[in-house]
């Protein structure tokens, strides 16, 4: 009976706890025996064995009391590639050793199937089965191809499981199938002979009735027994149909099912879900009979002996008190007696004598388990063995009471009166037994001949399995800062970790966690190397790494440094797949687990304290949070408890809601202000005095944009004074500020910011494009093209932006040829179309050119109904409205808008100039700068173009 655990895999950073599903049976499972596991084994890729060098099967015909099933063409059956037409299993249980006959066909349709359908391969325990085979054909429209030639059947040991420490002597025969072609079927047929004697002649078996690797036309189980044997059954699915009768003292009863779909395996399905593809028989009559079966074994095991005797002596005189005892016996078993497992025939389920396991140093879990139970009891404990499911857990209440419900073995242990269940294969836990008890396996069968059902094992559904601390200190908030994060791993999780650090370079176990640190927190740079530190007496591991905060902080419009965190343990347990409906429940982890943020601050931020909680409770999770602000500490607590073990399919909608309403609460963002509390309330003053002169008058503006820009500019120069600002920022606060002196008409001055925030942050394409629009507006055409290539280059996704600018720049500069393309360029993207600029502009550039303008934007028309300005001003380049026209489009609200005059004047000189008056477009250049809208870059272009007219 070898482990077959679920295993906890904890995701190094995320941590989310993820079981792992049942394997599930392979293609027209042939496997002839009953044996721990009810799912089969998974085809391995290559032989490890050679070929038996005795023949280890014959070839007979059809056995007589067979009734093969009729294959009918008609049946329903989903398309597919491979198809199997028909399965038909028949047993025969019989004294001496029942006869499990296997009928399979199946459909080739595509040339893709053909490997998957040329091999035929039939498992078998040699200890004790005989091997048989009947039939094995190609059919070819009308033709039957024999192809069952013993010279070409390899018998090959593979043993499948030597990857899991097991040796379980299983042979597997395999045949090719020379010159198989698409569209053929193949029909083929074996018995195999034999009962494993460990269940001492009474008869168990666990069926499927669906398989992984094609769609099912027509299924049954036939199962003939004498009438006074009584086995029972369970049918796992109401579309699986049974018929009973008794005739001639046998009882024959038949399974059916038609157009079974293609087994889909869901790593998050609960294991339960697949017992209801099985069809379950046993002669076991109750739980009571299972655990006298499991009784007899492990007495027939532990065994005294003098070796036995001799480590008895040893670990007495190792022990100062019981509980040390318990620990160096535990500590024994689990290090001392490796992993690995013999379980051919009998073994499969008969453990090894406690004498056998302790010479040799090895076992598999049954093994293990009897000698501990065995050198406990001659300790002066009350131990016994423990049979249970590691796949199935709470599920085998559901399943018929038989060996076959179990694929591991653990051990109880009476403390003080109270039951504690250890595992004797977890060789990597440490500290006192209370930490080590062995949970969530659900249910487990006492190996003793008073035991009478089922018993309820512990779950881990109230212990923490993962608690991460992450503690953000910034000192300045001009430099950057540090994050420690450490995260405590408990239970078996934490023994998953060091069984990983044991057998994984220490260097890819580091690169999962910095990784998995780094995704949530993209700016982080791995500092040092991790500190891994077991924390013996707690079963546990600290994981402690250290980092660089890197560009942790944000400045969304100019207004406070934003940095945003995750609490990442608590993510990966509500993590979901992303469905909206699903047909089968979902499986959810257990547990609780904790995480905490913590930002450290040198110095005091303005602001009242706060205290902020959030609950949410349902039939499924709680999660808590509680975020805490003073100065200069914030800290935000999370605690996520797992409460059920599976979401139902029909509570799939509703649980993914509640997710995603509590996914803002799995981490946030802390605000904090560009200015010391000095400066702050520096700022308050100046502020007011400034708006105080706007609203007088005593500083000119026009548009309420050149007011804002005063306020910005102010703000600015305080956030730049602060030192506060990392480089990046600083970097930012120096593009808006170029911005405001830019809307103010002060064209050096903002080009000196631009420069400044470039030479901070090189990789800043907003400076870059801002200052290549300013550089057209001061005539430097050179350099606006040359920061216009290098915003291209940084960020691609402004291509439609630079297109424009750079059309300004050739046309202002004088290269109307190149200003057309690039308008041309720009105007293949539909909202540049919608806008009507680029449109406006491509007609001069065209004029300019020399060519038809009109003609040009033809095909760049807006396509709404009533297109929004400026495309009116259009309208006025295309000669379908006059100026008069295009002053009346251009009010707003019915009031005149010297914004849209200050756009509309500077079109209408550039007109006027392609036409070749000189004079009106001088007049119409010189009122769209008097309008004094200096924002735009329209005011700042007419004064470009009057300086190349000539003024007069």
């Amino acid at each position: 009976m070898g482990i077959e655990r679920l295993a906890r895999a904890a995701c190094l950073g995320l941590l989310c706890i993820i079981a792992s599903g049942p394997r599930i049976a392979a293609a027209e499972d042939t496997s002839g025996s009953t044996h721990t596991k009810p799912q089969a084994r998974p085809k391995a890729a290559h032989a490890a064995g050679a070929a038996a060098s005795s023949p280890g099967f014959t070839i007979a015909p059809t056995p007589a009391w067979v009734q093969p099933l009729a294959y009918d063409p008609a049946a329903p059956i989903a398309s597919a590639s491979y198809q199997i037409l028909l399965s038909d299993e028949q047993t025969r249980v019989q004294d001496g050793g029942s006869v499990r006959y296997r009928r399979y066909m199946r459909r080739i349709n595509d040339s893709s199937a053909l490997q998957q359908g040329g091999q035929i391969e039939v498992e078998f325990d040699p200890s004790y089965q005989r091997l048989v085979f009947h039939k094995i054909e190609i059919l070819r429209g009308s033709q039957r191809i024999d192809k069952l030639d013993a010279k070409k059947i390899r018998l090959l040991q593979r043993e499948q499981q030597l990857e899991r420490q097991v040796i379980d002597g299983r042979m597997t025969a395999s045949l090719v199938l020379d010159d198989l072609r698409a569209g053929d079927r193949v029909e083929w047929a074996v018995s195999i002979i034999g009962d494993n004697p460990v269940f001492g002649g009474r008869f168990v078996d666990a069926i499927w009735t669906a398989y992984p690797s094609g769609p099912m036309g027509q299924w049954q189980l036939r199962v003939l027994a004498p009438a006074a044997r009584d086995i029972h059954t369970r049918v796992g699915d109401a579309a699986i149909q049974s018929t009973s009768t008794v005739h001639d003292g046998l009882r024959e009863t038949v399974f059916r099912r038609g157009n079974v779909a293609q087994l889909q395996v869901d790593g998050h399905v609960p294991a339960a879900e697949y017992l209801k593809l099985q069809v379950e028989l046993s002669e076991f009559s109750d739980w009571k009979d299972v655990a006298a079966w499991a009784a007899k074994l492990f007495a027939g095991a532990m065994q005294t002996s003098p070796a036995v005797d001799a480590q008895v002596d040893t670990l007495k005189a190792q022990a100062a008190d019981r509980e040390a005892l318990l620990r160096a016996t535990l500590d024994f078993v689990q290090r001392d007696i490796r992993y690995f497992g013999t379980e051919s025939g009998i073994a499969s389920h008969q453990p090894a004598t406690a004498d056998a396991v302790l010479r040799q140093r090895f076992g598999d879990c049954k093994d293990k388990v009897a000698l501990l139970a065995e050198l406990l009891t001659r300790l002066g404990f009350d131990a016994t063995p423990v049979i249970v499911s590691a796949t199935y857990q709470d599920a085998t209440r559901q399943r018929l009471p038989s060996p076959l419900a179990f694929d591991h073995a653990i051990v109880r242990v009476t403390i003080d009166g109270k039951p504690v269940f250890l595992d004797a294969t977890r060789s990597q836990q440490t500290g006192r037994i209370a930490t080590r008890e062995s949970l969530d396996l659900g249910v487990g069968l006492l190996a003793q001949d008073a035991a009478s059902d089922l018993s309820t094992l512990p779950s881990s559904r109230d212990q923490v399995h993962v608690e991460t601390v992450d503690t953000f200190a910034f000192p300045q908030l001009a430099k950057e800062g540090t994050l420690t994060s450490v995260t405590i791993l408990r239970g078996d999780t934490a023994e998953w970790f060091r069984s990983a650090l044991a057998s994984q370079p220490r260097s890819e176990i580091e690169k999962g966690i910095t990784g998995e640190s780094v995704r949530a927190y993209p700016s982080l740079v791995a500092v040092g190397p991790v500190d891994f530190e077991t924390i013996t007496e707690d079963n546990s591991v600290r994981i402690t790494s250290h980092y660089r905060t890197g560009d942790f902080w944000t400045m969304p419009e100019q207004r406070a440094l934003v940095g945003r965190f995750v609490l990442y343990a608590l993510v990966g347990p509500l993590r979901l797949q992303d469905q909206a409906t699903r047909s089968q429940p979902y499986r959810l982890p257990r547990g609780r687990y904790l995480h905490k943020a913590v930002f450290e601050f040198g110095e005091p931020f303005p602001g009242a304290p706060q205290d902020v909680r959030f609950d949410e409770a349902n039939d499924f999770f709680e999660l808590h949070t509680h975020a805490v602000a003073q100065s200069p500490r914030e800290e935000m607590d999370g605690e996520l408890d797992m409460l059920a073990d599976a979401v139902p399919a029909a509570d799939w909608p509703a649980h993914r809601d509640k997710v995603n309403k509590v996914a803002p609460h799995l981490g946030g963002s802390i605000a904090m202000s560009p200015y010391s509390v000095a400066q702050f309330e520096a700022l308050r003053g100046e502020g007011e005095a400034l708006l105080t002169r706007l609203r007088k008058g005593d500083i000119k503006t026009v548009t309420q944009v050149q007011v804002g820009a005063h306020l910005k500019l102010l703000a600015d120069e305080h956030q730049l004074d602060s030192d506060r600002l990392p480089p990046t920022l600083r970097a930012q606060v120096l593009v808006d500020k170029g911005e405001q002196l830019d809307h103010l008409g002060r064209m050096e001055p903002a080009a000196e910011a631009f420069d400044a925030a470039i030479g901070l942050d090189p990789k800043n394409a907003s400076a870059h494009e801002a200052l290549a629009i300013n550089a057209m507006l001061r005539g430097d055409d050179a350099k606006a093209l040359a920061e216009a290539d290098e915003a291209l280059r940084l960020s691609p996704s402004l291509k439609t932006r630079l297109d424009i600018t750079r059309g300004y720049a050739h046309y202002l500069g004088g290269d109307a040829n190149a200003a057309r393309d690039d308008f041309k360029a720009a105007l293949q993207s539909r909202a540049e179309v919608e806008r009507s600029y680029g449109a406006i502009w491509l007609y001069l550039a065209t004029r300019r050119a020399g060519d038809d303008g009109v003609q040009a934007v033809k095909a760049f028309e807006p396509a709404g109904a009533h297109p929004d300005w400026p495309f009116s001003v259009l309208q006025l380049m295309e000669g379908r409205i006059d100026l008069d026209a295009a002053l009346l489009a251009s009010r707003e609200n019915g009031q005149r808008s010297p914004s849209r005059e200050c756009e509309l004047y500077f079109y209408a000189g550039e007109k006027a100039w392609v036409e070749g008056d000189l004079d009106k477009a001088r007049k119409y250049l010189r009122m769209s700068v008097a309008t004094g809208v200096t924002e735009f870059n329209e005011y700042q272009a007419a004064r470009l173009e009057l300086a190349r007219l000539g003024d007069r």
